[in-house]
């Protein structure tokens, strides 16, 4: 197997997703833009279900190549979880996420 990094998976997400509306923008009616749609529902459910780690709160920051979960917080993983339109439509996690985010005073 090969590592699977949170933040790597939403551009790849992201860039199936955005693809599709783009060709449905363009009036294309094909096979390929449902194709991409459906390829970034399966990444999200993946996604998702591999990665959330409920006992931490947040997205695992990788799968390693044996399919162990490194559970640090990444802050790029994150940020894309919440900013990806349609990703994260788990009110639960988005606060649980949120709650967890380091900050420092400025």
């Amino acid at each position: 197997g090969k590592t699977k990094a949170l933040s790597t998976n939403l551009l790849h997400y992201n860039g199936y997703r955005l693809a599709s509306m783009m060709g449905s923008i363009l009036l294309e009616d094909s096979e390929f833009v449902n194709y991409l749609w459906n390829q970034s529902e399966k990444l999200k459910k993946e996604i998702r279900d591999r990665f959330w780690q409920e006992e931490q709160g947040y997205y695992a920051y990788l799968e390693d190549e044996d399919g162990v979960l490194i559970r640090q917080m990444e802050g790029l993983g994150e940020a894309l979880v919440l900013l990806s339109d349609g990703f994260e439509d788990s009110g639960h996690r988005v606060r649980s996420i949120l709650d967890r985010t380091h900050r420092t005073e400025l």
